[in-house]
């Protein structure tokens, strides 16, 4: 399987050490391919002095035991997705000066070096650990999995297994991106803090209206390609501070479906022509990557909205702007809400009013027209506003609490958010290349 993903592969259990070793490591207690990381280092900056390359080698793989495993793995994976800051000689202007030195090609994932090592052992403190696959990119331990045969539950190799090695062998885990549990037909992927309940399975590898599949195949052909795995890795990972400490957050598998489609689909907007200068010929291709980084994390909340909301993204720059965390809207009069409990124009009354006014021989006041949708995204922003507040009206109405101008559910709010946080970054885009893409 990982040979077809574009991985070489390499069995351990007979290892040998030395100059001429397999994989050329001096002791069980190495954890990091020195040969290839350098080989990698050198390749993708190939302008910077030797000296410059032995400072990042030995930045990436010093002792980091006197740190948190959460937060030496923070601070491996800055260095991974930044780049080492290192000095050099500044040949023009004499002294020294500070460049970026790469350790992953982000932008183009076959130049870098994917091997993948079965029954690989590492020496801790007090014991040595075997787990069944690691998978090293650039001579780095990226990837762990752990197997367990037809039968036993996958929980088990989280419980007996990864949960041991984390405890045992913390050096192994400083540079891990993704922990793997499975038994071959219920796999489960997690980030280093996550608990159990935290891995989700991955049933999808294209789109979100594929068949459903929970198998391995399918767990690695989506999270272990190389390419998918260096995007959910450099743009679908982040760090969250807690009252209970650091959590390393990845994206589950709709979340990383749905940001590249949906970054796919405005791009697709432009080259068809919808938006104000979408055919402009002097305008450059936009960069999916560039997208994906402006969105990547604002999702990992939207979980906790409405279930009802949830797989909703509309909205962009025209919604109404949000009211700040702890602020409080004044509740709008009886006279203001509709009978769908919409907000509705002061002047507008609704019909019982005007059944009021009737028997009293007053003249209905007519109602003031709307103003005219300018935009396309003013128009979608008035779609997704009239089903929230409907649904809104009735959950309320069976508990008898009046609705409220603020009250719209989280999920709505994130995404309102992030596609106003898109628009605002690319001011120069139409409104409508967004809306034609979600």
């Amino acid at each position: 399987m990982f040979a077809e993903l574009g991985w070489q592969t390499v069995s351990a259990l007979e290892e040998t050490f030395g100059a001429t070793g397999t994989l050329l490591r001096e002791t069980k207690g190495e954890v990091v391919l020195g040969s290839r990381l350098r080989a990698a280092l050198e390749r993708f900056n190939p302008a910077l002095p030797p000296e410059a390359i032995t400072a990042a080698v030995d930045e990436l793989t010093r002792d980091r035991s006197a740190m948190s495993l959460e937060a030496a793995n923070r601070e491996v994976y800055l260095l991974l997705k930044d780049g080492i800051k290192v000095s050099v000689p500044d040949r023009e202007r004499g002294g020294q000066k500070t460049e970026r030195l790469r350790v992953i090609d982000w932008e183009q994932p076959a130049n870098n070096d994917f091997l993948l090592v079965s029954q690989f052992s590492v020496t801790g403190a007090l014991y040595t650990c075997r787990p069944d696959l690691v998978g090293f990119v650039n001579g780095l331990p990226l990837v762990v999995i752990e197997l367990k045969k037809p039968g036993v539950p996958a929980r088990a190799a989280f419980d007996e297994n990864l949960t041991h090695y984390k405890a045992e062998i913390p050096q192994l885990f400083w540079f891990n991106a993704l922990l793997i549990a499975s038994n071959g037909t219920d796999s489960r992927v997690g980030s280093l803090t996550a608990d159990w309940e935290r891995f989700f399975e991955w049933k999808r590898i294209e789109r979100e209206d594929e068949p459903r599949r929970v198998s391995l195949e399918v767990m690695l052909r989506g999270t272990c390609d190389r390419t998918r795995l260096l995007d959910l890795i450099e743009n679908f990972t982040l760090f969250s501070e807690h009252k209970a400490g650091l959590v390393k957050i990845i994206a589950q598998n709709h979340q990383y479906l749905g940001v590249n489609n949906t970054v796919a689909s405005m791009l697709k907007a432009r080259t068809l022509g919808h938006g104000r200068d979408a055919v402009a010929p002097h305008q450059p291709e936009q960069d999916p990557r560039r997208l994906r980084g402006e969105v990547r994390g604002v999702d990992r909340e939207l979980q906790r909205g409405q279930p009802e909301h949830r797989g909703v993204v509309r909205g962009i720059a025209e919604v109404e702007p949000q009211p700040e965390r702890g602020a409080t809207t004044p509740r709008p009069r009886k006279h203001e809400r509709g009978r769908t409990g919409d907000l509705r124009h002061p002047d507008a009354p609704c019909a019982r009013v005007e059944r009021r006014r009737a028997r009293r021989g007053e003249e209905s006041r007519p109602r003031p027209a709307e103003p005219a949708q300018a935009t396309a995204g003013a128009q979608l922003a008035a779609e997704i506003h009239r089903p929230l507040a409907t649904q809104a009206h009735h959950r309320r109405r069976a508990r008898h609490r009046p609705a409220r101008a603020y009250d719209k559910p989280l999920y709505a709010q994130k995404c309102s958010a992030l596609f106003e946080h898109i628009f605002e970054s690319y001011p120069e885009r139409d409104a409508g290349v967004y809306a034609t893409a979600v």
